[in-house]
């Protein structure tokens, strides 16, 4: 089995083994929870604290996120608009790399049903739909500094740009799932397995070894060496990326919660384990420790970086002098894995805590902790408000608030990233949510 694999696998296999071995059927309605805040929310129908959820259900969101440890939502919001950048923004990124800089984008939409059906009380059944969008990146203060400022600034030493990492990723996926609710000793749990067909779109990713870059003093030459291994998938010209899939995998998400007692529980949510296999004319590139002189330069002011095509104007000259072979074929990819760990806290019937670690394989992302406060106002409105610390950035702060219309319609809006909103010029950190939800 692929590495990849290796660990949601196992962890999907425990849990399963687990509730096959000590799960009981709860025929009854005596589930360890009593009726509470959350039972009124069909976003919190899987809490381990909340009752039984009964009925039908059709849920639609969409979300967006950005972050970083170095950039600046300033110069984010030029490069996502293509507009001139400023200098000052440019000096803020670089005065604020480090040893190790990450950026990412993330975008999710995506809606499901969900069946409850009327003789299988413990049971319920969904088909869902997904869209994802990926983008991560990785790279060294020398590279940051090249990219940003231009090489001139490196001359008369060698910059080592080590270990540079970057993926884009596109998909969507359609999945059959069925949750069961059942108890362990009195406890109330529940487990949600989903599995279906996966379309990629696009994707690239850029793995950089061993790379150094020497600019000679009065800028005359520069003696590049690097060390890549590159795949990108084949793209259709021409054609709605929608109606010209690149490839075709699978994919299947499993949920675990449980009840402790009263007022705390835990969850395990495995997300997109899967891969994709790109077609044919995809290609694979692969270079081992070249080094060649580049007779030019890469960036003569970072007025340059306000150019249009800048980026692939780089990556094409560095792709054409080195002369890097590429293999034209169909190949495996895994898809970015989503993993999270969460501990369920109840105060009272009005205010719980949420304590969540979440981690992402394959990507640039580092190990993130969420520490969010859920607050339930009157009958029809929650708020919830929390940090992060980890994942693409140091720190982000985000704020969502839900609304019960009525018996049958609820939505909730939110915010990420509100000190990047905030203090453009200081941090980075950026986007939002929107879900709305029907009982049928």
């Amino acid at each position: 089995m692929n590495n990849a694999f290796r660990l949601p696998a196992a962890i999907a296999a425990t849990l399963l083994f687990f509730c096959g071995l000590k799960a009981q059927t709860d025929t009854s309605k005596g589930f360890v929870a009593t009726p509470n805040p959350l039972d009124r929310f069909t976003a919190f129908y899987l809490h381990p604290l909340s009752s039984h959820y009964e009925g039908n259900m059709f849920e639609a969101d969409y979300g967006l996120e950005f972050s970083s440890n170095c950039a600046i939502n300033a110069l984010a919001y030029d490069f996502y608009f293509k507009k001139p950048l400023n200098g000052a923004d440019i000096k803020s990124t670089t005065d604020k790399l480090s040893a190790l800089n990450i950026g990412g984008r993330e975008t999710n939409a995506g809606f499901q049903f969900v069946i409850s059906p009327k003789k299988m009380y413990n049971h319920l059944f969904t088909v869902k739909y997904a869209f994802r969008r990926h983008q991560s990146a990785e790279f060294t203060n020398d590279f940051g500094n090249f990219f940003f400022r231009g090489n001139k600034q490196g001359a008369g030493k060698e910059q080592i740009f080590d270990d540079l990492q970057y993926l884009t990723t596109r998909y969507d996926a359609l999945q059959l799932g069925w949750t069961r609710f059942f108890t362990i000793k009195g406890r109330r749990a529940n487990i949600a397995v989903s599995a279906g067909l996966a379309r990629g779109f696009e994707y690239r990713r850029y793995d950089i070894g061993r790379s150094r870059m020497f600019t000679e003093s009065n800028g005359e030459y520069i003696d590049l060496s690097l060390e890549l291994e590159a795949k990108q998938s084949y793209f259709q010209p021409y054609r709605p990326f929608y109606l010209e899939p690149s490839g075709w995998g699978a994919i299947c998400d499993v949920k675990f919660n449980m009840a402790i007692n009263e007022k705390t529980g835990i969850g395990v949510d495995i997300s997109d384990i899967g891969f994709i296999r790109w077609k044919e004319g995809s290609a694979t590139y692969s270079r081992r420790d070249t080094t060649i002189r580049y007779e030019g330069v890469f960036v003569s002011s970072p007025d340059s970086l306000s150019s249009p095509g800048y980026v692939e104007r780089l990556g094409d000259s560095i792709v054409t002098r080195f002369n890097i072979p590429f293999s034209a074929a169909a190949f495996n990819t895994a898809l970015p894995a989503r993993f999270a760990l969460t501990y369920y806290l109840k105060f009272n019937d009005k205010h719980f805590l949420n304590i969540r670690l979440r981690a992402m394989a394959i990507a640039s992302y580092r190990p993130q902790l969420n520490i969010e406060s859920v607050n339930f106002i009157g009958k029809k409105f929650y708020s919830t408000t929390g940090i992060s610390i980890g994942g693409f950035g140091p720190f982000d702060i985000y704020q969502s608030c839900g609304w019960q219309i009525n018996k049958r319609y609820s939505t909730a809006l939110g915010l990420f990233g509100i000190e990047g909103m905030l203090l453009p010029t200081k941090t980075a950190g950026f986007g939002g949510r929107l879900a709305v939800a029907a009982r049928l």
